[in-house]
């Protein structure tokens, strides 16, 4: 049994507003879990197999939940900008929601006005501070959409506090008849739910969402969902957070593969292959298809074809020479962007105290799966 405490008032009221709404709500509820803040416990013991939560469609907040008129007025966003900026400005629109975001405001402690002004240089788009550039991504996107837009910065103020709400409170993708980018939805109740790299099964049609737990529970215990098979990078761009252990994390190596050494005719090869880009690096080694691109540098073409066909016999030398180039190309010159990183991290005074936490600890990571990939080759010559 782990040690947790009342949810509060307000999320209590929000429990009764989620069965009013049809939620069936089997056994769990929302608690101050020890150390982790809010999230799901069993409040008594929980049975593999046993659906703990179902919501039904009509509860969801998606795009399909916004006016026409308000999408049109926002053609171009992206889905989470689209919904932060109807959290933001969609008053009317949002009052049968209010007894649940008032709640989600409260459990995911939205920066106020004077945190936004620190954290700013984490927020921001071009430029973020100490992130992985291989993960950079689209953070925040919709700040740069309202940014080109409107001059008030009290209302792109507000938008990022629900961009914040929206990127830690959507957690799980639908599968209805939208585009792909716009499979996403905030669902009540089941954004509880904390993310570890394993939990509860979640399955979802046009019926609705359904969380079934994936083990036997004790009472106290705290129960987790997995928003899926990613890595810590994904997390953190996402979502705002990083696992402790995440037995799915690696490192995109796109730009240390492709890099000015490897010439327009080895791309050209590997394009035709299928086999350009989609390069990775775990605690294991580098992936098949980082293989396959590396040996346009330690092999002849014939060679290399055959590698790629799986009718390659194995030649020491050429595996040395491989391990030799991924050493000095790949593992010692990522493991000199982490160190680096991190020692502009320890200079960034400008950086608010948890930007710079997650930052340092995410380089960490990234520095201790680096060295444990070091260990994976015959010969490496490398300076970890």
């Amino acid at each position: 049994m782990e040690n947790s405490t009342s949810p509060g008032p307000q999320h209590e009221r929000f429990t009764e507003w989620a069965r009013e709404q049809k939620i069936k709500i089997n056994g769990v509820g929302p608690a101050q879990a020890s150390g982790r803040g809010l999230g799901i416990i069993a409040q008594r013991r929980i049975e593999a197999g046993e659906k703990l939560v179902t919501v039904p469609a009509s509860a969801l907040l998606t795009i399909n939940s916004i006016s026409k008129g308000f999408r049109l007025a926002h053609e171009g966003i992206t889905v989470h900008g689209l919904l932060a900026s109807f959290l933001a400005f969609g008053a009317v629109e949002l009052s049968a929601y209010a007894v649940w975001l008032g709640g989600l405001l409260v459990s995911i402690k939205v920066p106020d006005r004077a945190s936004r002004i620190r954290l700013g240089p984490f927020l921001q788009p071009l430029g973020v501070v100490g992130l992985p550039d291989k993960c950079r991504g689209t953070l925040i996107a919709a700040q740069v959409f309202y940014a080109s837009r409107r001059e008030n910065c009290d209302e792109i103020g507000q938008l990022l506090q629900k961009f914040f709400l929206v990127k830690h409170g959507t957690n799980i993708g639908t599968k209805f008849h939208q585009a792909r980018e716009d499979r996403m939805a905030l669902c009540p109740f089941v954004d509880y739910f904390n993310h570890q790299d394993h939990g509860c099964d979640v399955t979802f049609n046009a019926e609705g969402y359904t969380v079934t737990s994936d083990k036997a529970y004790e009472t106290g215990e705290e129960i987790f969902v997995s928003y899926g098979n990613h890595s810590n990078d994904f997390l953190l761009v996402e979502y705002g957070f990083i696992l402790e252990e995440n037995k799915w994390d690696f490192l995109p190596i796109d730009d240390l593969v492709l890099h000015h050494s490897i010439y327009d005719s080895a791309r050209k090869r590997l394009e035709n292959a299928g086999y350009l880009g989609d390069y990775t690096l775990t605690r294991d080694g580098v992936c098949h298809r980082t293989q396959v691109a590396i040996r346009t540098q330690t092999l002849g073409i014939p060679e290399w074809e055959m590698f790629v066909e799986g009718r390659d016999g194995a030649d020491v030398g050429v595996e040395r020479r491989t391990d030799a180039y991924i050493a000095t190309q790949i593992i010692d010159v990522y493991y000199s962007e982490a160190e680096n990183a991190l020692d502009c991290l320890e200079t960034k005074t400008e950086l608010h105290p948890g930007p710079r936490k997650i930052l340092v600890k995410r380089w960490s990571q990234i520095k201790h799966l680096i060295m444990d990939a070091s260990n994976q080759f015959a010969n490496p010559n490398t300076g970890i």
